[in-house]
């Protein structure tokens, strides 16, 4: 295609890497270069050779805008999964996938959980490592593998990983990304000692997508069956199978009455047993660790905190989370449900968030007079301030909205607006105004004053109640203290293989390439990552269709696209391997039909053949034992009139 003089030239689409495996990397950008060649790209690597700042390689990432990001967790495994998690929090990087890289499958649970889209095993495997990244970025230039697509309806299931957050004496919590129900019975599978907990079956006690500690869409609170309770009435009727005597039966019925009362006790002890086992588990593990109670969102543009803040940020006794920028619905405070918002207002900083000889430049790329730079930047300098009181409006109105949330909120950069005319105007007394720009030092102490306030409170009201108690039975509630009424936990550490439990649901399996797949379910999933175990153990990612949509009605179940990922070439060489089996099944069937009509043709031609020649060799037989037969009675005739002529001589001599 001719290029139109002047205009101006494609910008290039970055492709960065995180990460120090220059061959694997190479062989990336060969991959996008000879598949992509049409379009202009950029491949940045970012590595720092000494010991990584995770925060500022977090700001680099953010600054280069790359349309396609890989992490590779061979080397630094600990820094790049904490850049992972920022990574796909960040609400500006929603859009832009973002690729994980493994040396070995033992790793795919934790690296998963980091929040990246897809998760590629690294080996001699490149293909899907582009073409994946590719759909997800840019999915009408991604083009459609030349695969082979095996058409099945197989039965299969479908798995997905929750994260624990905690075991408390009677539930568990965690989270994970299935639409569950409350009151249903789960199944799961897990490192919990069976010695502790018998029973693999859980309660659904509570469900919610809001308050959420991980990246997940979904907590629950499960239940502890503890201990599955016999069918005994099941099993006094198996012995009656057979068994048609009255007199028999009632006798059996007896004996069984006797041993249902026996087991039912034994079933009850083992019952009391778990439950205080489970209890005593929870309380030799409650101090291993101690959970970060307080949650802080901070919402900043140019995120200077994290610049000039050289303590890494998860060594703080708060959780924090970082936004570049809240989505209009803010759904983020459903989800995270922070403590303390701390926000960065852009409006007398405007102009110093700006480098510093940085030429102006307007709309259309031309630099700007003096002058109109000025004119420029106080317009958009009045444009930053007016989108600013709008976020934060949306953020009041959010908080508001939202029954038993009140958190603490902190407005930096305030110049034009003080503290009591926030909350006179919100008509919310926990907001706060700083004029200067936004400090970790301010934020920690409000933190604290938090969870000094949270705790007093709490405290004040344990001990309300149990002098309430003691007041209204003194004798009953006697030995009652405060200790009674604090929830023991044991909070998991996320490296721990107890952090993870499973559960799965039946699927079918519609169709399948060495790429992608396509099922049916009732279940309701989210854009998310499952895992599938036939015909060998892999992942898949909900992807929209190519239509856009995120899933179809086909015959009332949901049927659902998905990536392929997490495979090796072993697992690569099996899903390969099952396609073929499926999508050459009609002609190897077709050729077995033909082979076996010709078969059959060749059987009947032999046969054919076989009976002629069986026919003309008795036909020959015949033919010869005739002429031996005339033959003989020639002889006959010969001799019969030999003797004849003899005798005539006889008689005539």
């Amino acid at each position: 295609m001719a290029t139109i003089p002047g205009a101006p030239k494609e910008k290039p689409r970055k492709i960065l890497y995180v990460g120090d495996d220059s061959s694997y990397w190479s062989n990336i950008q060969k991959r996008f270069l000879s598949s992509y060649s049409k379009i202009s790209w950029e491949f940045i690597k970012i590595y720092d050779t000494e010991k990584e700042d995770y925060q500022q390689t977090f700001i680099k990432i953010l600054e280069h805008e790359a349309a396609i990001v890989y992490v590779d967790f061979s080397t630094r495994t600990d820094e790049h999964l904490t850049i992972a998690n920022f990574l796909s929090r960040e609400n500006s990087l929603k859009d832009q996938p973002l690729v994980g890289l493994v040396p070995e499958p033992g790793m795919i649970k934790s690296v998963l959980s980091s929040g990246v889209d897809i998760l590629h095993i690294k080996c001699g495997e490149f293909h899907d490592v582009v073409w994946q990244a590719m759909n997800l970025a840019f999915p009408g230039e991604s083009g459609t593998p030349d695969f082979a697509v095996a058409k099945t309806l197989a039965e299969s299931k479908i798995y997905d990983d929750f994260r624990i957050g905690y075991f408390a004496p009677t539930y568990i919590h965690c989270e994970g990304n299935l639409r569950l129900n409350k009151g249903d019975i789960i199944e799961v599978e897990s490192e919990i000692p069976t010695s502790v907990v018998p029973s693999n079956k859980y309660i659904i006690k509570h469900i919610d997508d809001s308050d959420l500690y991980y990246d997940f869409k979904y907590s629950y609170d499960l239940e502890y069956i503890y201990v599955d309770e016999p069918d005994f009435e099941a099993d006094a009727e198996a012995e009656l199978i057979g068994v048609e005597d009255e007199e028999e039966q009632r006798k059996i019925l007896a004996k069984a009455k006797d041993s249902i009362n026996e087991r039912r006790e034994e079933y009850k002890a083992r019952l009391r047993k778990s439950k205080k086992e489970v209890k005593d588990w929870i309380l030799e593990n409650s101090d291993r660790s101690q959970p970060k109670i307080t949650k802080i969102l901070v919402v900043d543009k140019a995120l200077m905190i994290l610049r000039n803040e050289p303590q890494p940020v998860d060594k703080q006794p708060y959780t924090f989370r970082f936004q570049t920028e809240l989505k209009t619905t803010m759904a983020e405070l459903d989800q995270i449900r922070p403590n303390i918002i701390a926000v960065q207002f852009m409006g007398e900083q405007f102009v110093e968030s700006r480098e510093e000889g940085e030429p102006i430049k307007d709309e259309n790329g031309l630099v700007l007079t003096e002058e109109e730079a000025k004119n420029f930047l106080a317009v958009e300098k009045k444009k930053a301030e007016e989108a600013h009181m709008a976020q934060v409006s949306r953020i009041l109105e959010k908080v508001k909205d939202t029954e038993d949330y009140q958190p603490f909120i902190i407005l930096f950069n305030s110049y034009k607006h003080s503290s009591k005319s926030l909350q006179d105007g919100y008509q919310y007394p926990m907001i706060m105004a700083h004029k200067g720009p936004m400090e970790m030092s301010i934020i920690l102490h409000m933190a604290e004053m938090f969870e000094t306030k949270q705790r007093k409170a709490y405290e004040a009201k344990i001990k309300a109640k149990v002098a309430g108690l003691k007041k209204q039975d003194p004798v009953k509630y006697r030995k009652l203290n405060e200790n009674d009424f604090k929830e023991k936990r044991y909070y998991v550490s996320k490296k721990n293989p107890l952090s993870f439990v499973s559960t799965n649901y039946p699927i079918e399996v519609e169709s399948v390439s060495e790429s992608e797949v396509t099922i049916l379910t009732e279940l309701e999933l989210e854009q998310k990552t499952y895992r599938l175990l036939s015909p060998c153990a892999f992942s898949i990612a909900v992807v929209p269709h190519p239509d856009g949509k995120m899933k179809n009605d086909v015959g009332g179940k949901n049927q659902y696209r998905a990536l392929i990922h997490t495979v090796g070439e072993v697992e690569k060489k099996t899903i390969r391997k099952y396609v073929n089996e499926i999508f050459f099944k009609p002609l190897a069937e077709e050729r077995e039909k033909e082979h076996e009509a010709f078969k059959e043709l060749n059987e009947k031609v032999h046969n054919e053949i076989e009976q002629k020649k069986k026919e003309e060799e008795e036909a020959r037989k015949a033919e010869e034992e005739a002429k031996k037969a005339e033959e003989e009675a020639a002889k006959e005739e010969a001799f019969i009139a030999e003797e004849s002529s003899e005798e005539d001589e006889k008689e005539a001599s």
